[in-house]
C-alpha cells in the first residue's frame, strides 16, 4: 500500500544533500543525480546530456531549475520498500535504486 505522505524536508535533506542518487524512471531509463551541498544539482540525462542547476526545498518536496529544461518539482514518498519520485500531479515518475555518498560519478567535475 502506498504511503500518501510526502517525505519531510529533513528526510529529503539527508537523502539528497551531498549524495549521488541513482534512479529509474517508470519507462525504464536509468540515471543519476548529484546534489552538491552548495545547492547545485548535476545530472547526466539520457536525452539532454549534462544538466546543472540550483536545487531547493519546496512546500511539498524539492525542485531543480535545470539549465536546459527549466524547473522541475518533485515529491518524494516512501512506497513499500522504495523511495519514489512523484510529479506535481502526484503521479509516480521514478524510483530510487541506490544512494552513494559524494559525487560518485564525477558529475560536478
Amino acid at each position: 500500500m502506498m504511503n500518501t505522505t510526502n517525505l519531510s524536508k529533513q528526510t529529503i535533506d539527508v537523502i539528497l544533500n551531498g549524495n549521488t542518487v541513482y534512479l529509474e524512471t517508470i519507462e525504464g531509463a536509468k540515471g543519476h543525480v548529484y546534489y552538491a551541498p552548495n545547492g547545485t544539482a548535476y545530472m547526466q540525462h539520457f536525452e539532454h546530456g549534462p544538466l546543472t542547476g540550483p536545487w531547493r526545498f519546496t512546500e511539498t518536496g524539492y525542485s531543480v531549475i535545470w539549465n536546459k529544461v527549466g524547473e522541475i518539482a518533485w515529491q518524494l514518498r516512501h512506497q513499500d520498500t522504495q523511495i519514489v519520485y512523484l510529479d506535481q500531479k502526484g503521479e509516480k515518475r521514478a524510483r530510487v535504486l541506490k544512494l552513494v555518498s559524494g559525487d560518485a560519478e564525477g558529475l560536478a567535475a
